[in-house]
């Protein structure tokens, strides 16, 4: 097992990553030269991923930047920077490191973060990047992207460990997957171009639905009377009935 600070190099370098909804941010990506080769994914600010980026693809500006500054301050006053050293890290994302220079026969060390410390070694000469093995024990990935199981700290539960490095790793996976999401969206125009007048298969507008015809209001058909059928208004009048008495015949007693 290692003792000392681990050798790593720059693997890769992303300038505009999802952090957070509607907020990007920078990575970059450091593997160890030896085996098991573990990576550090490292969030930083995005001026920092195109400082590193830039002086790692070999890019100079006529305009010095504030870590070509620093390089160059250093070497006028004397010194050398000779290696940046990542030295802790705290849930798996806040990373701190320093960097250490000679000047004189003595070495200085200068507390930095991560990014500006490697930014300023990819301008220097022959700088080393380099990691504590405990930080690698806490936050290596390997290339499967697995971890080596690590030692858990003192008064630590292991299972509440194993619960924030499942939520670590569906975080990174969910950044991953909006990158992906939005790099496809901004392909999307470029390969559904359409010519003016033409229109695509998927944007052709659809034919109109067929409306069910309103039907139309019932007219009752006009009736014709019926010439034998007795006028309702129209009764025959009544004749009251008569009492039919028969004739008074005198009494000859009377």
């Amino acid at each position: 097992m290692a003792t000392g600070p681990i050798k790593l190099h720059i693997a890769d370098v992303l300038t505009a990553v999802p952090s957070q909804v509607g907020v990007d941010a920078g990575l970059v990506m450091l593997t160890e030269d030896d085996e098991p080769h573990r990576s550090l994914r490292i969030i930083i600010g995005q001026p920092e991923a195109n400082a590193i980026y830039s002086a790692w693809h070999g890019n100079t500006s006529s305009r010095p930047s504030t870590w070509d500054l620093f390089v160059s301050a250093v070497v006028v006053l004397g010194g050398r920077i000779d290696r940046v050293v990542i030295t802790a890290v705290h849930e798996e994302r806040h990373y701190f490191a320093h960097l250490e220079i000679e000047q004189g026969g003595e070495r200085r060390t200068v507390a930095c973060r991560p990014s500006d410390g490697i930014a300023v070694a990819v301008r220097g000469f022959d700088v080393e990047i380099l990691a504590e093995p405990s930080v690698l024990e806490a936050a290596g990935v390997l290339p499967d992207g697995t971890k080596v199981a690590g030692h858990p700290e003192p008064g630590t539960d292991l299972a509440e460990r194993e619960a924030a490095l499942a939520a670590r790793e569906a975080e990174l996976a969910e950044r991953e997957r909006l990158l992906l999401t939005r790099e496809q969206g901004e392909r999307q125009p470029a390969s559904h171009a359409q010519v003016p007048g033409v229109g695509d298969a998927t944007d052709a507008a659809a034919p109109p639905a067929e409306e069910s015809p309103v039907p139309a209001p019932e007219v009752p058909e006009p009736k014709v009377p019926d010439p034998e059928a007795p006028d309702p208004k129209v009764s025959d009048p009544e004749v009251p009935d008569q009492e039919v008495r028969d004739p008074e015949v005198p009494d000859p007693n009377s």
